[in-house]
């Protein structure tokens, strides 16, 4: 699950890696109250703030007023005087947008504290801000933005989010969080964040050779290519995609006419069906 989230994050800019290291995203590393900003900024869709050179995180987006990380009334909405440990930071604009948003807010002493690492309940109260959920009532801080997320089925299987609240926040498991909730809660029109914010294009499959209506043969083989596709399913078997989007199956047919549903999905979850309609003569 880990690799499939990494690359969804990577294939729509949300995190690159530290560019002194080749990339490298320091899955084992606490993650930064500066990065998260930019993690959840830029995947939950908000207005995208200008790029700024950083020594590696995340990358695109700006929402709603909130609490801070303790569960205190947040101390403003969009005309709010950033902490002035933020001003000239490089992740200034996306702490900006979070402040703005009431997904992230500082410290009762006045502070961010950008080089900081949150707490996994720090993360998922900013997390279930950002995807625009309430925290649910007669809960205390954080279990009330934890369950907010499992509710909406924005928790991984297998991540202990609740066991580790206190705990400070790994970058791997961080985006794992953040990916799964991302691909996983929806809004009231039915669509994920990925599929509102950053691809709502569902793949497009494209026949190499066009299928018969009709044939003597035993078996049909199917060769297409899916455009902006990261998996097919031809009648009801998952096969193979090369790098190219290019795909081959063979289906057996039945004397009379045949119906083969090929199916294309992409990182999003956006999906395209195609039924081939192959008479046996």
């Amino acid at each position: 699950m880990e690799g499939l989230a990494i690359r969804r994050l990577q294939a729509y800019g949300i995190v690159t890696g530290s560019r002194g290291d080749g990339g490298d995203l320091r899955l084992q590393e606490l993650i930064t109250r500066a990065e998260l900003a930019k993690l959840l900024v830029v995947g939950s869709g908000w207005r995208s703030p200008p790029p700024a050179a950083e020594p590696g995180a995340a990358t695109a987006a700006d929402p709603a007023p909130s609490t801070d990380v303790t569960g205190a009334p947040a101390q403003g909405p969009p005309n709010v005087t950033l902490p002035p440990d933020v001003i000239g930071h490089w992740a200034e604009p996306y702490v900006a947008a979070a402040w703005r948003a009431g997904i992230l807010a500082g410290y009762p002493d006045g502070r961010f504290n950008p080089a900081a690492p949150p707490t996994y309940g720090e993360v998922a109260t900013a997390l279930a801000r950002a995807l625009g959920l309430s925290p649910v009532a007669q809960l205390s801080w954080p279990q009330n933005y934890v369950e907010a997320l499992r509710k909406a089925g924005g928790i991984p299987p297998g991540l202990p989010v609740e066991a580790l609240q206190g705990a400070p926040a790994v970058r791997g498991p961080v985006f794992l969080l953040t990916d799964y909730a991302l691909a996983h809660v929806r809004d009231a029109t039915g669509r994920t964040t990925y599929q509102r914010v950053h691809d709502s294009e569902p793949p497009v499959i494209e026949w190499i050779e066009q299928p018969p209506a009709r044939t003597r043969e035993d078996t049909l083989t199917l060769q297409g290519r899916v455009a902006g596709g990261f998996r097919v399913w031809v009648g009801g078997e998952e096969v193979p995609l090369d790098p190219d989007g290019r795909f081959s199956a063979s289906v057996a047919l039945q004397a009379g006419p045949n119906r083969v549903q090929v199916v294309a999905v992409d990182l999003a979850g956006n999906r395209t069906e195609q039924t081939v309609t192959v008479t046996r003569s």
